[in-house]
């Protein structure tokens, strides 16, 4: 009896460490995605999206910055065109909106709320349509698009 449960954990546990090893390989083919790219500047990035105001300069800058500090890679090697959902699902130790929300606020010299904070789970919003419409959401006492 003792060797079928040890059977059935050891089982268990190979199915498991399987689709661990399959998880971990796919964010690492992704993360090369990433990686095997040519860098973009925050001015190619701009005239890709047709933004030029101050506030879409530093929206752009800090976006770049903080999600390229949390995923470790640069920040040159995220493409307005990117999935946001497919730059958070990058390998790290933790992420939550509010590494990206605190520094947004620093930067634009604002406070955002909840309402401001457009919505990121979507599968198919990309990082130039999430700064596009949080832009159009914040009031920085300027043009901001």
């Amino acid at each position: 009896m003792l060797h079928k449960i040890v059977q059935g954990v050891y089982a268990n546990l190979e199915k498991s460490t399987e689709k661990l090893m399959h998880f971990c390989f796919n964010q690492s083919k992704n993360l090369d995605k990433f990686l095997q790219r040519p860098d973009m500047s925050d001015e190619e990035f701009l005239q890709k999206t047709q933004l030029s105001s101050e506030a879409a300069r530093k929206t752009v800058k800090c976006c770049r910055t903080e999600l390229s500090k949390s995923f470790r890679l640069s920040p040159e090697k995220l493409y307005p065109d990117d999935n946001f959902l497919d730059i958070i699902n990058l390998p790290s130790p933790e992420w939550d909106m509010m590494y990206l929300v605190l520094p947004l606020e620093e930067a634009l010299g604002i406070g955002i709320d909840e309402e401001q904070v457009p919505n990121w789970t979507t599968k198919t919003v990309t990082l130039a349509e999430w700064i596009v419409d949080f832009l159009s959401r914040c009031d920085t006492g300027k043009s901001v698009l």
